[in-house]
């Protein structure tokens, strides 16, 4: 679509981000470039946290260039992070019902998305350390997107399109974000769009891709899912995706939330919105579905130094019982506080931490941390930092975090360990390291497979 840039705003001194769209993919003409500015405002307003803030929009008289200036976030593309492969099932569904949440209320105010994709998802953390997904580009497909254009070669290749966004673009509606829903669904459980064999097989043919997908989808996800990544999906997955993915847009669910209110009970899960929770639920198959039970160990493509995170949707979530279909709240509130241990014939160093600190608790842990640990400078030394329960933290409490690396560094660390909740924490946390240089530095959710590889060859 073009490049996006970071920027300082000089008048404020605000660092934004500006996307700068190719001026081929607007028609020529004051009519059309009038309508970018307009639309783009109108999707700009929508008031939802999981919506990117638009801050100014235009098109550059020199270049000829529709662009973009929005508030500039932190993280990663959805599209990045699947790379690695499947989401765990909790997060998937966390992340999903944020998704649905935006789209409902954009959908109640006649907004369309139109371009639900994993390139148009971007995963963030709140202030408290909880994950946020931001929609980017929202509505901005509509404004490229011509009758004569079947495959928007312009914008991507087809893998998350309506079939009537290929035949009849004049005629989208809310339905074609509940299509793209379903495949977004897939892909964050799968770790790969459904039509990407596909995709494989019309390798440059973005024509033959598109009219491919305008059939309904030939072979079952389940079986797909299972056949291309070894991944196991409840048979009621199935019916789900169907309807969601349906040809005819009428046969879809009506509301986006209907569907993730309908996923969340095909994957086992009760999802409560007015408390802003999702937990895990034994749920009881019909002799039709007969779907069985999937524990968490036989889920393949799972990374195993990965964790669920919170599910607070911005209130935090209450506890639930140990087991390995629930999760945990990170972020304890009402404490705060560390512990720093040391196993001197390991010359290891385990450091737990929670909740949030004032710069005095930051000044007294980085000084007890190097009390600590001096003994073992100079020699081969450890750390293991459990940090589930610790969130991101004011940045002058930061510092005083960041000096513990800076301390371990300067005097013989060998490996560092942490024991994390989540993927974001994990991703925080490595540019934290990446920034500071550490030459070994990683991620894991169970503390003795993280002190078997802290101690190894």
């Amino acid at each position: 679509m073009g490049a996006l840039y970071e920027v300082n705003d000089e008048r404020t001194g605000t660092a934004r981000a500006l996307k700068i769209i190719s001026p081929s993919l607007l028609q020529p003409g004051p009519e059309h470039r009038a309508r970018f500015i307009t639309e783009a405002r109108i999707a700009g307003s929508l008031q939802s946290e999981h919506v990117v803030r638009t801050l100014e929009v235009g098109v550059d008289d020199t270049l000829g260039a529709p662009f973009l200036v929005t508030e500039l976030f932190r993280g990663e593309f959805f599209s990045t992070i699947l790379e690695r492969g499947a989401l765990p099932l909790v997060e998937a569904v966390l992340y999903l019902s944020q998704i649905a949440l935006a789209l409902d209320k954009a959908h109640a105010q006649g907004l369309v998305h139109r371009d639900l994709q994993p390139e148009n998802l971007f995963l963030t953390p709140r202030e408290d350390g909880t994950p946020c997904v931001k929609l980017l580009d929202f509505g901005l497909a509509k404004l490229w997107q011509s009758d004569t254009t079947l495959t928007r070669g312009a914008v991507g290749t087809p893998l998350y399109v309506a079939p009537e966004q290929i035949t009849a673009p004049e005629t989208v509606s809310s339905a074609v974000d509940i299509y793209g829903l379903g495949l977004v669904a897939y892909a964050f459980l799968t770790g790969e769009a459904y039509w990407r064999e596909e995709q494989e097989r019309h390798a440059g043919s973005t024509y033959r891709l598109a009219m491919a997908t305008l059939n309904h989808p030939l072979e079952a996800p389940t079986a797909r899912a299972h056949r291309r990544k070894r991944v196991e999906l409840p048979g009621a997955f199935d019916a789900w995706f169907a309807t969601c993915t349906a040809l005819r847009p009428e046969s879809r669910f009506v509301r986006i939330t209907e569907a993730m209110l309908a996923l969340s009970a095909a994957l086992g899960f009760s999802t409560r919105t007015a408390t802003g929770t999702i937990e895990r639920v034994e749920r009881v198959p019909t002799p039709a579905e007969a779907m069985p039970t999937i524990p968490p160990a036989s889920r393949s493509n799972r990374s195993p130094t990965r964790a669920t995170p919170s599910i607070s949707l911005g209130v935090p979530s209450e506890r639930m019982p140990a087991g390995p279909a629930s999760t945990r709240n990170i972020t304890r509130l009402s404490q705060a506080g560390y512990t720093i241990s040391v196993d001197p014939s390991r010359k290891l160093v385990h450091v737990r931490v929670w909740g949030f600190w004032t710069p005095d608790i930051g000044r007294q842990y980085l000084e007890e941390f190097r009390l600590k640990s001096q003994p073992f400078w100079g020699s081969r030394w450890f750390v293991l930092a459990d940090i589930r329960e610790f969130p991101a933290q004011r940045p002058e409490v930061g510092e005083y975090v960041k000096g513990t690396m800076v301390l371990a560094q300067q005097n013989g660390i060998v490996r560092a360990a942490n024991l994390v909740a989540s993927a974001l924490s994990k991703m925080h946390i490595a540019r934290l390291s990446a920034e500071q240089g550490l030459p070994e530095y990683s991620f894991f959710t169970d503390e003795q497979e993280a002190i078997r590889w802290l101690l190894g060859p």
